[in-house]
C-alpha cells in the first residue's frame, strides 16, 4: 500500500490564491487475476487491457490499463468519443 497527497489549489482571475486542499490517496498494486475478480463481484466485467496510452496490447508486463464494462449496459466502440 502506498499513500500520495493530492495538493489543489484554487485561483482567482487574478490568479490569487483562494482556496488550498491536500486530499490523501492510498493505493496498491493488483495483479490481473484479481482485478478481474473484484469487478466481476461488482457487476463489471474487463473488455480491453492495455499497456499503454497507444492502446498496445497488454503483454504481461510494465503498467496496465484496464477497461471495464457494466454488465447491464452495452458496450459502444472503443473509438466512439462521448
Amino acid at each position: 500500500m502506498a499513500q500520495t497527497t493530492l495538493k489543489f489549489e484554487a485561483l482567482d482571475a487574478a490568479g490569487r490564491l483562494v482556496r488550498k486542499r491536500r486530499v490523501p490517496l492510498f493505493t496498491r498494486y493488483t495483479f490481473r487475476d484479481e482485478l478481474q475478480g473484484l469487478l466481476g463481484n461488482v457487476g463489471f466485467r474487463v473488455v480491453h487491457l492495455f499497456r499503454d496510452y497507444n492502446r498496445n496490447q497488454y503483454d504481461g508486463t510494465g503498467e496496465m490499463i484496464v477497461v471495464a464494462q457494466r454488465l447491464d449496459q452495452g458496450l459502444r466502440k472503443l473509438d466512439d468519443r462521448a
